[in-house]
Parts: structure tokens; C-alpha cells; sequence
């Protein structure tokens, strides 16, 4: 609105065959099947407009988090969104580096893979201009330098508080009705190599 980014979530109705836009925040039941084909429920929380501006937070002007290049960079992404007339002024695609695949175990190393796990998960917050960035020396942007990063120095917290699902305690702060399981593990074995 008015050149400006604007929080907000669609909630699907129970028929799941249209969805509104809201600006409150809504706790809704949720049943699915997880990887080893058990059927988890539990109650799912979708977050209120004042929620989403604690991680849509950079230096207090709303900021998506997700479309990032090099977020988008593999499978065609991008020439896509180009042919499609959605993405302009991007020139040379071949100068522009994809952020490491925190699954790829075949072509990066650990540290590529949690780094860019912890760039997409948790960077928006923390780093200089994040929500965090007054409270924390934490800076988990991937091209930060490690010695910079402070993830040594905070390394036992952040293994605390991804594990965790206490209410402002666990990270991050909101949207963590499901814990990732996948994403947790990747970042344990990486901080236990330090």
C-alpha cells in the first residue's frame, strides 16, 4: 500500500476451497502425516499482524523475507519469473551465486549447508538490521564471516532454543508450532563440529 510492504495471512475456510485475508492472528486445528507416516494433530497458530512485523522487521520498515535471488536461484526459478515478465533488471544470471541447498549433502560441505539454513531460517532476525539486532551480537547472514557470526560464542543457546517450543523462549520467537526436525538435526551436527 502506498509503495510499502503489509503484513497479513490468508486463512483457509474448512472446506479448504477458498481463503481470506486477515490481519488477526487465529489458532486453527491441523491433522497430517509426517515423514515416518504417523498422523500428527495439534493446534496450528497463525500469527496476528503485530506477530508478523517481530520477524518482517528490518530497521522498523517491513520487509519480506523468503524472495531473495539466490533463495530462487536453481531449477529455472528465474528464468521463469523473467519469461513471465515478473522479474525485471536482472541481466546476467550466471554472475548471481544460489544460496547452498541445506539438503545437498553431495555437493556442499556441513558448514555451507547450516550456514544457509541458518540465512533463510533465522537471518532476517538476526543480523545488524533485524529484530535481534539491538539484543544479540548473532549475525547469521551466509556471506558474515564465521568470526564475525558469533555462533561459537552463542552456541549452546542457539542449541537450546531451536530445540524448544516455550513460548518466547524457543526460535524463533513465533512460528514454531512444528519443530523442524530435519533442520534442527543439520544444525546440531554442524555445531557439534566446532
Amino acid at each position: 500500500i502506498d509503495g510499502e510492504w503489509q503484513t497479513g495471512n490468508y486463512k483457509w475456510n474448512d472446506a479448504q476451497t477458498d481463503a481470506s485475508y486477515t490481519t488477526d492472528g487465529h489458532v486453527v486445528p491441523l491433522s497430517y502425516t509426517d515423514t515416518e507416516g504417523a498422523t500428527v494433530n495439534l493446534d496450528y497458530e497463525i500469527p496476528s499482524n503485530t506477530q508478523c512485523f517481530q520477524c518482517h522487521n528490518k530497521s522498523n520498515i517491513i520487509t519480506p523475507i523468503g524472495p531473495k535471488l539466490r533463495n530462487m536461484h536453481f531449477n529455472n526459478q528465474l528464468e521463469d519469473l523473467i519469461g513471465d515478465g515478473m522479474l525485471t533488471n536482472v541481466t546476467n544470471l550466471s554472475e548471481l551465486e544460489a544460496l547452498p541447498s541445506w539438503e545437498d549433502t553431495a555437493n556442499f560441505t556441513l558448514e555451507e549447508r547450516a550456514r544457509a539454513y541458518f540465512d533463510v531460517n533465522c537471518a532476517h532476525c538476526h543480523q545488524p538490521e533485524g529484530s535481534c539486532g539491538t539484543e544479540t551480537l548473532l549475525d547469521l547472514r551466509y556471506e558474515t564471516r564465521f568470526n564475525e557470526t558469533s555462533i561459537y560464542e552463542t552456541r549452546f543457546s542457539i542449541l537450546t532454543r531451536i530445540q524448544n517450543q516455550i513460548p518466547d523462549y524457543g526460535m524463533p520467537l513465533i512460528g514454531t508450532t512444528i519443530i523442524h526436525d530435519e533442520g534442527v538435526a543439520l544444525i546440531l551436527e554442524y555445531i557439534n563440529t566446532l
